[in-house]
């Protein structure tokens, strides 16, 4: 028989990066800081054919609270079409945080808006929404 040695290294110690304010302010009101992103193709059925449609998925940063949104396409349109009824139902956020998928930069051009998209500048997606 082999005798087996038990190894002699120290446990790691896990480095977090610190939170952005806007995880820990628990008390804002609902959906006030949000974070978004897409999922999907869902295949939905229309009629006799079969139509991909995708979700546009909004959550509360500081709680577990999410809001989804069926968006048609990935284009800027739908998503300012998606952030209108978003608003309609919950009310406007402060602040949207999203990765740099190319439908939020394409969205952020679109407005005009600068920057990274990892957080939108809202005045300028309310702007194009109202030429929609």
């Amino acid at each position: 028989m082999h005798k087996l040695s038990q190894a002699k290294g120290f446990p790691g110690e896990q480095i977090m990066a610190p939170l952005p304010s806007a995880r820990v302010a628990p008390t804002d009101p609902l959906f006030t800081h949000v974070g978004v992103d897409y999922f999907g193709p869902l295949c939905v059925k229309q009629g006799h054919s079969q139509v991909k449609c995708y979700g546009c998925l909004l959550t509360f940063l500081t709680m577990r609270a999410v809001h989804i949104e069926v968006v048609l396409t990935l284009e800027a349109d739908s998503f300012i079409c998606a952030y209108q009824r978003f608003v309609g139902h919950t009310g406007k956020p402060k602040e949207i945080y999203s990765d740099s998928g190319t439908n939020f930069t394409v969205s952020e051009r679109s407005t005009g808006a600068t920057g990274p998209s990892q957080n939108l500048q809202l005045s300028k997606v309310e702007q194009r929404s109202e030429v929609i």
